[in-house]
């Protein structure tokens, strides 16, 4: 079972990174965000504060493009 959540958390992670290289693309504004690998020893609550981050940055970065 630990395996299985491991592998959701790394998919989350990967699939968050994907979405903010396709807005990279659109904005031009390279972002330097940490991998899956750098959240090793982090505990849950930490670990989904970033991918919150993550997505707010990305909403946020959208909302920016559809504004201009």
């Amino acid at each position: 079972m630990i395996n299985n959540i491991e592998e959701k958390r790394e998919q989350l992670n990967y699939e968050l990174h994907h979405l903010l290289n396709v807005i990279e693309i659109i904005d031009g504004l390279k972002g330097d965000y940490l991998k899956y690998k750098d959240y090793e020893g982090v505990d849950e609550a930490k670990y989904l504060e970033e991918q919150i981050k993550l997505v707010v940055d990305a909403k946020d970065r959208l909302m920016n493009i559809f504004k201009s």
